[in-house]
């Protein structure tokens, strides 16, 4: 996308969207679902940047702490695997974590498993460093309620990572923090999900849009890329003058609607004249200003595509 005049925003859904007005202007756009993909990769994808990501974890590490990690890294984040009947469905538990609970976990396997690997936590994510192996190129959280089975690594090294994912599972098996968990009503943490290892080789890439956001994965990545990265403002003002990318945290005060009225005025305005709207559960919406003409779109379908 043209960066100006071009704004890329992400929300969490638009499941919650009811006034007619906002409806119609949607649904003059493109919808479609996408296939389960991490948020990192569907902006880079959004702002059409195709060369991929060298290491998700090294990049998220830098974005939390700051400093670039040396050597492989590997993301490894806490998940529970509910048996079913035949399958197993992922769930991601970052988000129900509380103070000092992953440390313990983590400070557990560091003592259970260290000869082999190195186990460190930083806030609600976990990483993981050892020599490489083939991982998921995929996090949790884009799969959480999904069957996991069909994005777990593959290929030569793979028994060494399905080894390493059977001790955590027994090393977590029992812990006090999950039996806690369990008597509060929270699902307990039996495995982690290991995805995105690499090594970091930043390079500048200086035609990133700005950056409006706090996921550390992408921060990470902007700062490693010499690109113009700030934190979420608590507005889409700035997006909205100027263009650029916009990270709407999953925990805002605001509703979805009133985030996009502002995009919407910035439409009609002429101020934004391309759009992709991404949402956590999975749809991307393309708009423009020529897109605006399609006056037989009045409402928007949530099955994947208008009406």
């Amino acid at each position: 996308m043209d960066p100006q005049h071009s704004a890329i925003v992400i929300i969490n859904s638009l499941r919650s969207i009811h006034s007619p007005a906002l409806k119609r202007w949607l649904a003059k756009g493109d919808l479609i679902r996408q296939d389960p993909a991490s948020l990192a990769d569907r902006v880079l994808n959004a702002i059409d940047f195709h060369g991929g990501m060298d290491s998700p974890a090294a990049h998220r590490l830098l974005g939390q702490t700051g400093e670039a990690p040396e050597g492989w890294i590997a993301a490894a984040d806490p998940v529970y695997l509910e048996p079913r009947l035949d399958h197993l469905c992922l769930h991601s538990l970052g988000a129900t974590m509380r103070d000092g609970e992953l440390s313990q976990l983590f400070d557990h396997l560091q003592a259970t498993l260290g000869d082999t690997a190195e186990f460190l936590s930083v806030g609600a994510c976990g990483y993981l460093k050892t020599a490489a192996m083939p991982l998921s190129d995929i996090e949790p959280d884009a799969l959480h309620g999904y069957v996991p089975d069909r994005f777990l690594p593959e290929g030569e090294g793979v028994d060494v990572t399905r080894r390493l994912q059977s001790e955590i599972e027994m090393a977590l098996h029992d812990h006090p923090v999950n039996l806690r968990r369990q008597a509060n009503q929270l699902q307990p943490v039996n495995a982690l999900w290991l995805w995105g290892g690499g090594a970091m080789n930043a390079s500048v890439r200086p035609d990133l849009p700005a950056l409006h956001a706090d996921d550390p994965l992408l921060r990470g990545f902007w700062t490693a890329s010499s690109g113009s990265a700030s934190g979420w403002s608590e507005s889409l003002s700035d997006v909205s003058r100027q263009g650029g990318v916009a990270v709407v945290p999953e925990d805002d005060a605001l509703g979805a609607e009133e985030r996009l009225e502002t995009i919407r005025v910035a439409f009609a305005r002429g101020r934004v004249r391309q759009l992709r709207l991404l949402t956590r559960d999975g749809f991307c919406l393309k708009s423009s200003r020529r897109a605006q003409w399609k006056f037989w779109r009045r409402d928007i379908d949530l099955s994947g595509g208008l009406v």
